[in-house]
């Protein structure tokens, strides 16, 4: 190909050559690298239009190599040596339009990406694909390799900063991710590298026991009320008396490749009927429709009936800052300095509204797994189980009971 010119000065044979490199000026600051693909080929059917380059020279040289023999086995049908490495199977995840990155939520994906920097960051120079040796296909990387990694993942960081241990738990589960994908791309030996990663035992995260009590929600609430925050007292004791999650209620804000920003409703007034019955869906898993009379709880009823008539349009829930809904980072910084005011422990967040309210149903007389699962949309009795802080309560009934059996049978 003749576009090699777009790599700068260095001959194909130099170290440094780095095909498709692209530097563009940034004011006060080092300049931004890109890859960028001839635009006759992306026009031919390259979909892949520019990747963004981090790291030294070497590195970015590396990577601009395996772009460009990607672009030639593409271009030539003929097939090339590719240098397998994770972060090779990062770039590709990340990168192919096909993806099923590309299907994840904004939310998701940045959690991905945190998890992705981690590995990245610290093995992305790791080969994954299995090489033959004596005959014999041998894996490039195994199990004692990947135990490191992630007991690596989980010390402070090389500024000191405590890695806390779920880190390291989410970034080996984004290995696993990868791994898998890496099977899409074909790569030598990666269904036993995944069957490998997938065979590894590794502790999970802690789950919070966080779970606010009514009078603790109501507290907020009214705080939210006098600080002007209509929008925030009504999220807020609608995740409680529906034990529903907070972005089902106030929407999402999503950036899909390629476009802006866009928002994923929540409430909408649309979903509204004229005897205040409220319908929406739970999108978590699947599409689960969520329907309840307003009515039913009274108290919430008359902080939305607020909201003036000609503003019942659109979102329910939008922000009195900015006249649009709520962003999650802003919402979360609104929700601890309301917290604070009234008392509430920081380990108490506003997704633990819906811990609350599952507790207190949990503590309900009468009340079966199953009805707690529905009152949740959870999609297994397990879940529901998790958000249910109940179990030290009923312990020490259990203590109760059995002192009154000693007692009555001592008498």
């Amino acid at each position: 190909m003749s576009d090699h010119k777009a790599s700068g000065a260095h001959h194909p044979d130099h170290p440094l050559f780095a095909p498709g490199l692209k530097r563009r000026k940034r004011a006060g600051s080092a300049d931004a690298c890109y890859w960028i693909p001839p635009h006759r080929l992306v026009k031919a059917g390259w979909s892949v239009r520019s990747v963004k380059l981090e790291g030294g020279e070497q590195e970015i040289a590396e990577r601009c190599q395996q772009l460009w023999a990607e672009l030639e086995a593409w271009r030539t049908g003929q097939p090339t040596k590719i240098k397998y490495t994770i972060n090779w199977l990062i770039w590709r995840y990340q990168t192919d339009e096909r993806s099923p990155y590309h299907s994840l939520k904004q939310r998701t994906r940045a959690g991905y990406d945190q998890s992705i920097k981690i590995i990245d960051d610290t093995v992305g120079s790791f080969p994954i694909d299995a090489q033959i040796e004596g005959g014999i296909l041998r894996p490039a990387l195994y199990g004692a390799q990947l135990r490191e990694w992630h007991y690596l993942w989980g010390l402070p960081d090389g500024q000191g900063k405590p890695t806390a241990p779920v880190r390291a738990w989410h970034a080996f589960s984004m290995l696993r991710i990868l791994f898998t994908y890496a099977i899409e791309c074909g790569v030598p030996g990666a269904k036993d590298l995944r069957d490998m990663a997938g065979a590894i035992r590794i502790s999970a995260p802690k789950a919070r026991e966080a779970a606010p009590e009514r009078d603790m929600v109501l507290a907020h609430v009214n705080e939210c009320v006098n600080a002007g925050l209509l929008s925030m007292a009504i999220t807020t004791l609608a995740q409680f008396e529906f034990t529903e999650r907070r972005t089902h209620i106030i929407g999402e804000w999503e950036r899909p490749t390629g476009h802006g920003w866009q928002w994923r409703p929540g409430w909408l007034w649309t979903g509204v009927s004229r005897d205040w019955v409220i319908q929406y869906h739970q999108t978590k898993v699947g599409r689960v429709e969520r329907q309840f009379d307003l009515h039913d709880t009274p108290a919430l009823l008359e902080l939305i009936q607020r909201i003036p008539e000609e503003k019942r349009v659109g979102p329910m829930i939008v922000c009195e800052r900015t006249g649009k809904p709520w962003k999650e980072r802003h919402y979360a910084q609104m929700f601890r300095a309301i917290a604070r005011k009234v008392g509430m422990p920081d380990g108490i967040w506003s997704m633990d509204m819906r811990a609350g309210a599952a507790t207190e149903i949990d503590g309900l007389q009468g009340v079966t797994m199953k009805d707690l699962q529905a009152a949740g949309g959870w999609s297994t009795e397990a879940m529901a189980r998790r958000y249910s802080r109940g179990g030290v309560r009923a312990a020490q009934n259990v203590v109760k009971l059995r002192q009154q059996a000693v007692n009555k049978a001592g008498k």
